[in-house]
């Protein structure tokens, strides 16, 4: 018959997993075996937890809406308006040395995320040349919610410029 000395890794596992109480056993030498066995125990637990909230993490960013940083379409066509005066330009100037300008405002939106310039009421974005403005740079203008120039709901790049 085969038996393990009580010193042997299988003993001691077994006695960790399973603290015999016995009457010879103290208190003392309960807490003690208690506290042996808690990080066998409590380890699979907080795997389990860390797993479970790092997949409600990614099942929460892929299944929640999209939501805007903007507080409404106002604020939006603002943002997408220096967005295409002040980063798309800089990007196409790098990419075309030769020209001053794009000569269709569509070639800006290949710079950013933009399919289509438009403002976010639908109605297309207007790009004024340097010296068309009142700047000497590129200008981008929305007519604003009632798609009407010139009265004050018009959003323009050289307006945001602080």
């Amino acid at each position: 018959m085969h038996s393990t000395s009580p010193n042997s890794p299988q003993s001691r596992e077994r006695l960790l997993l399973r603290p015999e109480v016995s009457a010879a056993m103290t208190p003392r030498t309960a807490i003690w075996s208690i506290r042996r066995m808690l990080p066998r125990l409590v380890r699979p637990l907080l795997v389990t937890m860390v797993a479970i909230a790092g997949l409600t993490g990614l099942i929460g960013f892929a299944v929640a809406p999209r939501q805007s940083f903007c507080s409404g379409p106002s604020e939006e066509a603002r943002l997408l308006v220096q967005l295409l005066a002040q980063e798309a330009f800089p990007r196409w100037s790098m990419s075309n040395p030769g020209k001053s300008h794009p000569s269709d405002i569509r070639e800006l939106t290949r710079y950013n995320d933009m399919r289509e310039p438009v403002d976010p009421w639908g109605r297309p974005l207007l790009m004024l040349r340097p010296g068309e403005g009142p700047t000497d740079r590129i200008g981008i203008v929305s007519f604003g919610p009632d798609g009407k120039p010139g009265n004050g709901d018009d959003i323009r790049s050289w307006d945001a410029v602080e």
